[in-house]
Parts: structure tokens; sequence; C-alpha cells
């Protein structure tokens, strides 16, 4: 018998009025984090939202390996534009924790 720990958390930012301008979901896998939606509302994309949520996962678990799936969905950026702005994070093509096309990693800060 195996026991596994995986917490999950979301992320969201809402205007004043309680509207939902995006959100990060995520997966804490005790190594590594896996991030499963990151999203910005579309009349709210391009004002660094999403720069803020990823920021918030990236300063609350500097030492671990943060994971994703690069998909570029609806009409925001496209696949390469948003694999580019993910290099910008230096995120890396590939994950040593998952198989297949489309996943990235950031390796954890050192100690």
């Amino acid at each position: 018998m195996f026991l596994s720990r995986h917490k999950a958390f979301y992320y969201e930012l809402t205007t004043s009025d309680s509207e939902i301008v995006g959100g990060v979901f995520a997966v804490n896998h005790w190594k590594y984090i896996e991030i499963v939606d990151l999203f910005v509302n579309k009349e709210f994309q391009g004002q660094g939202y999403g720069r803020s949520l990823l920021r918030e996962v990236l300063n609350t678990y500097p030492y671990n390996t943060i994971c994703l799936r690069c998909e570029a969905f609806g009409d925001g950026l496209n696949q390469n534009e948003l694999a580019t702005w993910y290099r910008r994070w230096e995120f890396v093509d590939g994950s040593p924790f998952h198989e297949g096309d489309g996943w990235m990693h950031k390796p954890p800060r050192r100690f």
C-alpha cells in the first residue's frame, strides 16, 4: 500500500466587484509543482495579470521544480508565443516527470 500526498491549490485574481480576472490551479506533488491551468480572461489580458499569477507560484515554491503543459487556447497567444513567454521565465522544454509534447519545466532554485 502506498500513500500519496498531493495537495491542490488555486490562486484567483478578482476585481473589487468580485469579477474573476484570472487564476492558476496547481498541484503540489511534493518534489514538484504541476501548473494545471493558468488563465486570464480576455478583457484583462496584456495587463500583467498572468505574470502576477505565475510569479506568485514561483515565489511560493522557489525550491520545487515547476512543471506545466504549454497549450494555447482561445484568442490569446498562439502556441509558439506562449512557449516563448514561459522561456522568459526560465522554463525549458521537456519535463523530468512527464512524457509527451508540450511539457516545460523550471528547475528549482538552489540553496
